[in-house]
C-alpha cells in the first residue's frame, strides 16, 4: 500500500476514487485529496476524469538555519 496525494477539480465528487482505496484526508481549503492505494491503481487514478495531478507522498524534512 502506497499513499499520494491527489490534485483534483472536485472534491465533492470523489466517490469514483473510493474503489481504489481509502480516503485518509480532504483538505478544507484546497482541492487536495490524500488517499491510501495499491500501486497497481496508479494508472486508473491518473484517468480519472476528476483528477488533475497525483504524486506519491512523501516524507519532508526540517533544515534547521
Amino acid at each position: 500500500m502506497i499513499r499520494i496525494v491527489l490534485r483534483v477539480r472536485d472534491k465533492n465528487k470523489i466517490e469514483n476514487l473510493e474503489r481504489y482505496g481509502s480516503i485518509i484526508y480532504v483538505s478544507p481549503i484546497l482541492n487536495i485529496i490524500g488517499l491510501q492505494t495499491k500501486t497497481d491503481f496508479l494508472a486508473q487514478i491518473a484517468s480519472d476524469s476528476n483528477v488533475i495531478s497525483l504524486e506519491r507522498e512523501s516524507e519532508g524534512r526540517l533544515l534547521l538555519v
